[in-house]
């Protein structure tokens, strides 16, 4: 863009120029999809001390300050504030001081997208296998069929949300959630094999007492360790 340069009386040079580029950004996803991001931009003077350029934030005299677009970000995040700070850096160990001035953006993910179309449609899965638990335990085929379908379901599911998430190489509270609901649905077939050789082994009554009891405990499990994986993991 065009380069606007004003010299004062007193010999002060005044040096404007705008700059369009793209920047990156190393983030952190182990909060994902809960994450806050910090985005810095860092603007040098490469070649010049500090006593020579002087970068600045704002100038109230020449009625500078500094800003922010509204719809600076993506749609998938939410500005949340940022601030400017000038001073020199020091680039390389030992070296002297470049003049520099660097903003940092705090962003904030707009999680609701992710609960709804990745959080929800899991619980749904995990709540499917638990309808063994109100069928009769002598109906084996039809509790495997159950089991063995809510295993299947989540399995496909895993594959299909896999890829559209960012591949990185350590685990965020999303994969945390994803393996917990996973292994609820294995649990609930150990539960239907458990309970149908527990019914003709020994009694039905004691099958229906385990059944009571899993209507219970696996919701009871699953929220605490949900909450766990999405908040603390």
């Amino acid at each position: 863009m065009p380069e606007q340069v004003h010299v004062d009386a007193d010999g002060q040079v005044v040096y404007r120029q705008r700059y369009w580029a793209l920047f990156s950004e190393r983030m952190d996803f182990q909060r994902f999809p809960f994450d806050r991001q910090t985005l810095g931009i860092r603007v040098i003077a490469a070649g010049y001390t500090p006593e020579e350029v002087r970068l600045a934030e704002s100038d109230p005299a020449l009625r500078i300050r500094s800003a922010i677009a509204a719809d600076a970000l993506p749609p998938e995040w939410r500005l949340r504030g940022f601030e400017v700070e000038a001073g020199p850096v020091v680039l390389v160990p030992g070296g002297l001081g470049t003049p520099a001035v660097e903003v940092r953006i705090e962003a904030v993910r707009r999680w609701e997208h992710f609960v709804l179309k990745l959080i929800l449609p899991l619980c749904l899965i995990v709540v499917m296998s638990w309808v063994v638990f109100w069928i009769d335990p002598m109906e084996l085929e039809t509790n495997s069929a159950v089991a063995v379908t809510s295993v299947l379901t989540i399995i496909a599911y895993r594959f299909s949300v896999s890829e559209s998430l960012s591949r990185v190489p350590y685990a965020t509270r999303l994969d945390a959630f994803v393996g917990v609901a996973t292994i609820m649905v294995f649990l609930t077939v150990i539960q239907v094999v458990y309970a149908t050789a527990l019914a003709k082994a020994s009694s039905k009554a004691a099958a229906l007492r385990v059944d009571r009891l899993c209507r219970v405990a696996f919701p009871v499990a699953f929220v605490l360790l949900a909450f766990w994986a999405l908040t603390l993991a």
